[in-house]
């Protein structure tokens, strides 16, 4: 009797000990895990950081306006200013349709044409 007590003891205390092994081996993994993907996080908000500064970098006003005049007989962009903007009140005026009225797209050209005469 006293033998298969201590037998069913001893096999109670190895699946135990087998129990714990895995359970430890797990534990770490997930650690492990969570050490990766947090310096991975880290890694990859430093580098959104890092193209925030570079868009920020490269839509300055002024790298923007050279560009502008570089290119502005291919482009035929407009330099940023607040005189290149219309106020809503005359967009929504100039966007109404009279009766019979067809709309059409403007080209670049008669857009400066409007623009310029507007302003004079």
């Amino acid at each position: 009797m006293r033998l298969i007590i201590l037998f069913v003891c001893s096999f109670c205390l190895i699946v135990v000990s087998v129990w714990a092994y895995n359970v430890n081996y797990k534990v770490r993994s997930a650690i492990k895990a969570v050490y990766y993907l947090s310096s991975e996080i880290e890694k990859k908000e430093s580098r959104i950081k890092l193209l925030k500064a570079e868009w920020a970098y490269l839509n300055r006003p002024e790298r923007l306006n050279r560009l502008i005049t570089i290119h502005f007989s291919e482009l035929g962009l407009l330099p940023l200013s607040h005189e290149n903007y219309m106020s809503f009140d005359r967009f929504v005026l100039s966007n109404k349709k009279r009766p019979g009225e067809v709309s059409r797209t403007l080209s670049v050209e008669d857009t400066l044409k409007l623009r310029f005469e507007g302003n004079e």
